[in-house]
């Protein structure tokens, strides 16, 4: 027994047990017991014909043949005004989540060689009339159909013969569970409540469950360990393309089925990029750039300098740029991941587990090393065998009057970064892998003196990585 959401699930039904099983035909409450009759008598049904009229009266006479027969169904029962659980059924169901619309209902009507207006003509009957009368006899087919919708359902209706007018069910459906809501109404106390049963069977065995106008059907996909999605392998491997994944499949599972690196491949560079990460990147992107706009404009247009310092108009202009491109920066989204497959065999557990839209790009190994930031003669160099830090920035020209040489940092092709002043004596070209860039930011002053909630540096570093990573992508 489970608790449903807006009601009681009745017990799960196994419907190719040896016992049938069917739904309590309408009338009953769950336990099987009548319902009290409404107000105008309880409904009687004709042997014969099927067909139910209040209070025993006269069945009513069968429609022409070429009316669809689930409209001369429901035009056999009972259409009388007056019957307080038909009106009272109307109410709840102009309520209910799944309430029929004048489009339903003519989508319902119609078959196909028969429009609802012919249909009303043969019965002798207004298409409002139609229209009327068919809503309370309504059975929603929802989920793996072939053609979900909403279906006239008369009494007696079963399970199969809505399956089978939605199409039949779709070959991922799960008929481990075909859960079924119905509506009990007590017209008596003015209420009613929502039931659902759920049913297991196959082919036939769904002819045993009786529906009740009102009813929605729902079936379920079946549960796939194959995840929505895919991921897209690029670079230097030998089978590159978009690849559907499996829950739980890491990155070297798809390397694999994309034939492994080539021999130019330099893993050690590869950019992975997540698009969670991408959006979470772009939105505190743009939380900063209109932060440093903000202060900007503040000091602009402050009466008084905030400091002992004097904000120069080329401070001023410094800032308000670094926000704008900030603001027009792309999310990329990228995350330092390890992809070299012989590392991931000897440490799995750096092993990432993928994501349905993650990017893999594997480049070719390259032989330079870029400086960038405030340098006169920004670019990128071939690397040379012991060169340190010091000594690209001489090919580069040195750094300009703006430069913080206290600041400079190198961005290494796995996406991390390290200052490069904690070892700027000793540091070394083995230290310095090719695809290397060395950043020298601009001198904070004067806003390292002031109470900006945002550090510049930061975000002139955050701007240079970006950058770095698309530059080894357009290669």
């Amino acid at each position: 027994q489970m608790n449903g959401e807006n009601g009681a699930y009745g017990a799960y039904t196994n419907l190719t047990a040896t016992t049938p099983v069917t739904a309590p035909p309408p009338g009953t409450d769950t336990t099987g017991a009548p319902s009290p009759p409404g107000p105008g008598g309880p409904p009687s049904v004709s042997s014969n014909n099927n067909n139910t009229t209040p209070g025993g009266a006269a069945p009513t006479p069968a429609p022409a043949s070429s009316v669809d027969p689930r409209v001369a169904a429901v035009f056999g029962q009972d259409t009388s005004s007056t019957t307080v659980a038909l009106a009272q059924a109307q109410v709840v169901s102009s309520q209910d989540q799944y309430a029929p619309t004048r489009a339903d209902i003519v989508t319902a009507t119609t078959s196909t060689d028969q429009p609802p207006a012919r249909i009303a003509a043969n019965l002798g009957v207004t298409q409002d009339a139609l229209i009327h009368v068919a809503r309370d006899y309504l059975i929603w087919v929802l989920g793996q159909v072939r053609d979900p919708g909403p279906y006239l359902g008369p009494q007696g209706t079963t399970l199969a013969e809505m399956l089978q007018a939605a199409g039949d069910v779709q070959l991922q459906a799960d008929l481990s569970w075909v859960e079924v809501t119905s509506t009990e109404i007590d017209t008596l106390t003015g209420t009613s409540r929502t039931v659902r049963r759920a049913y297991k069977g196959q082919g036939n065995d769904f002819a045993r469950v009786s529906l009740r106008p009102l009813d929605v059907i729902r079936l379920r996909p079946v549960f796939s360990d194959r995840d929505e999605g895919r991921v897209v392998v690029t670079g230097q491997v030998r089978y590159p393309g978009s690849f559907d994944i499996t829950r739980g499949e890491r990155l070297s599972s798809v390397l694999d089925r994309a034939g492994g690196t080539t021999d130019e491949a330099y893993p050690y560079g590869a950019i992975f990029t997540r698009l969670s990460a991408a959006i979470a990147e772009k939105e505190g992107n743009q939380r900063a750039a209109n932060e440093l706009q903000s202060q900007a404009a503040a000091l602009a247009t402050a009466p008084q300098p905030v400091t002992s310092m004097v904000v120069s108009p080329s401070s001023l202009a410094y800032l308000t740029a670094l926000a704008t491109s900030l603001r027009n920066a792309p999310g990329l989204g990228r995350i330092m991941v390890t992809a070299d497959p012989a590392i991931l065999r000897l440490k799995p557990e750096l092993d990432i587990v993928l994501e349905p839209g993650d990017t893999i790009y594997i480049p070719k190994r390259p032989s330079t090393i870029a400086v960038t930031g405030e340098v006169l003669n920004p670019g990128s160099f071939q690397q040379q065998a012991g060169y340190n830090v010091s000594d690209y920035l001489d090919m580069a020209g040195d750094t300009t009057p703006n430069a913080d040489d206290s600041r400079t940092f190198i961005i290494y092709p796995d996406g991390s970064a390290r200052p490069a002043s904690r070892s700027w004596l000793t540091f070394s070209a083995d230290l310095l892998p090719p695809g290397s860039t060395i950043v020298v930011p601009r001198d904070p002053r004067p806003f390292d003196t002031m109470q900006f909630l945002l550090n510049v540096t930061d975000i002139a570093s955050k701007l240079a990585i970006t950058a770095a990573s698309l530059a080894v992508i357009k290669k």
